[in-house]
């Protein structure tokens, strides 16, 4: 299979079995209580590292893309073209990539829905999003 798999940690681990099961959970800081992505030891806004796991059930929105013709590396040429964004989910910034839309759909501010992509590498889930 080409391209890279995604690299899982004992940090990480959390998100990815989330995605195995069709959800999207992210870290938010119990002292702050804002939602962090990407998953880290300690919260980025008030350095706190009482972190839980929580289950995001609202829409994000599209706070930014770009479609790339071209893949940034040989080994990612499956994947292109593509159109990259930034998913805010309350604040915490999700890159991905934006799938099924056509590009006169795309509009900053839209509503996204996760699309959870078993078929790019074998034994993982990506999260991706088409328009929601």
């Amino acid at each position: 299979m080409p391209g890279l798999p995604p690299k899982i940690t004992d940090t990480s681990r959390p998100f990815w079995e989330a995605l195995d099961r069709d959800e999207v959970v992210l870290q938010q800081c119990s002292t702050c209580h804002r939602l962090i992505f990407y998953p880290r030891i300690h919260c980025p806004h008030c350095y706190s590292q009482n972190l839980t796991w929580t289950r995001v059930a609202e829409q994000p929105v599209l706070l930014t893309w770009a479609k790339s013709e071209m893949p940034v590396s040989p080994i990612y040429s499956h994947l292109a073209p593509i159109t990259l964004i930034v998913a805010d989910y309350a604040g915490a910034h999700v890159p991905s990539t934006l799938i099924d839309t056509p590009q006169d759909r795309v509009k900053i501010g839209m509503r996204l829905e996760p699309a959870f992509d078993r078929d790019s590498y074998e034994g993982f889930t990506l999260l991706r999003f088409r328009a929601g």
